[in-house]
């Protein structure tokens, strides 16, 4: 059986993604009559900051499956020079990056203050 991979880094929670990308897909004419898998990586970077680039965090990743969870984390790896962690779902991995955005605006409000 041929395997079609499609590789899309969006900031969309994967469940919101899969609902909208199958007809997309479809439209281009790629397969989507079995299973689509989704990969998952929060987003870890500041806009604008020259510093604290993307490569320079642990990047936590995820997937549907824990083949498509592997997958993922092999890619970033390639690219994140700080490591990876793989999570154990993709709730998981979305929970970090709500971890991680309730205490970036945590500080930002103990700075203000």
């Amino acid at each position: 059986m041929f395997q079609e991979s499609i590789k899309n880094q969006i900031s969309l929670y994967p469940p919101r993604q899969k609902a909208n990308k199958a007809n997309s897909y479809q439209y281009f004419g790629f397969n989507i009559q079995y299973r689509l898998f989704a990969g998952y990586s929060p987003e870890r970077i500041n806009p604008g900051d020259k510093l604290h680039t993307v490569e320079k965090f642990l990047k936590v990743t995820s997937g549907s499956t824990p083949e498509i969870g592997f997958k993922v984390d092999d890619l970033y790896k390639l690219v994140i020079t700080a490591g990876t962690h793989l999570a154990p779902s993709i709730k998981v991995a979305e929970a970090a990056k709500v971890i991680k955005n309730s205490q970036q605006d945590i500080n930002i409000a103990f700075v203000n203050e």
